[in-house]
């Protein structure tokens, strides 16, 4: 029997993307678009057009670089946050509910002004994503969603883009801690998220510098990223902050290069999802992990439910 309440809620969100924040989606829109094309421009200065992101997205794009356009596209239509609710049942929106009712102590509107509220929320947020992905790579289960992302072979601007609509769903319940401790973040400080998305896209791009000491030690750098996406699991297993990279020196998980990053790919060893398409991938992706879930709850039956 169709569930209503899930009708309920893909409604909802239908509405609230593209009717109640059309104009807000319309501004992120932009802004995407704006901060990539200077970027993009940056790249050019730097190496020249063939070998920035740009030029190997219009010149000679390899089958990871269209998949990478078809993520970027599905992001900054919003058709992301409709299709992830519904390839996940919309499990994790619903957890992440739970999680938001459950904590409820709206601190950052009791106690601080709308900067710290801001700031603070996005240390607690960047924190809780750095726990998430040191997750995705330890659970076999959660690395199978995770690897859509480190399955790109090569990096551009809009690789940052590159995630399974699942690992998408689950970000959903990361976030619902620190709004559920300290409240939704204060939506004007545009300049603030204009800066966090410019070293997002930049830390998939092709100017891999280490920014000295605030790359090693503040903001994580392209370089240290691209250590992240090598394919030596020396180095894969390592550098998971989002932002911020002092969490991985304080757990430990902080890994330097000290010989040329030359000598280093990027990418997964010997997987499927490596011949396949976007769809394929999709799909894979999807049926891979539902399996890996019914199996669990068949061996979780057969320990603890008896006849």
């Amino acid at each position: 029997m169709l569930d209503f309440a899930f009708c309920d809620f893909i409604n909802n969100k239908l509405y609230n993307v593209y009717i109640v924040n059309y104009d807000n989606i319309l501004n992120s829109f932009y802004i995407y678009f704006i901060v990539l094309f200077i970027l993009f421009f940056v790249e050019v200065i730097s190496l020249g057009f063939s070998n920035s992101s740009i030029g190997t997205l219009l010149i000679n794009p390899k089958k990871s670089d269209l998949i990478d356009v078809v993520y970027f596209l599905l992001i900054v239509t919003n058709l992301l946050v409709i299709i992830s609710p519904i390839v996940s049942l919309g499990i994790p929106y619903f957890f992440g509910k739970g999680i938001r009712s459950l904590l409820n102590f709206e601190f950052g509107s009791k106690y601080f002004n709308s900067f710290i509220h801001f700031t603070i929320f996005t240390i607690l947020l960047d924190f809780f994503n750095y726990w998430q992905h040191r997750l995705m790579h330890r659970f076999e289960f959660l690395w199978k969603i995770h690897k859509v992302h480190h399955s790109a072979k090569n990096f551009n601007l809009i690789t940052v883009f590159r995630e399974h609509p699942l690992d998408h769903a689950l970000n959903s319940i990361t976030v619902s801690i620190p709004i559920g401790i300290i409240g939704y973040p204060p939506e004007n400080f545009v300049l603030i998220y204009v800066i966090l998305l410019s070293i997002a896209y930049l830390k998939h791009g092709k100017i891999l510098y280490k920014w000295g000491f605030i790359g090693k030690y503040i903001f994580q750098s392209p370089y240290y990223h691209f250590l992240h996406h090598s394919d030596d699991k020396k180095y894969y297993n390592s550098n998971f902050a989002n932002n911020f990279i002092i969490w991985d020196h304080i757990f430990g998980t902080f890994r330097d290069f000290n010989e040329s990053i030359d000598n280093l790919r990027i990418g997964i060893v010997s997987d499927p999802i490596l011949k396949m398409n976007f769809i394929e991938s999709f799909c894979y992706t999807f049926k891979s992990v539902f399996n890996e879930i019914y199996i669990r709850l068949i061996i979780f039956k057969s320990i603890f439910i008896k006849k």
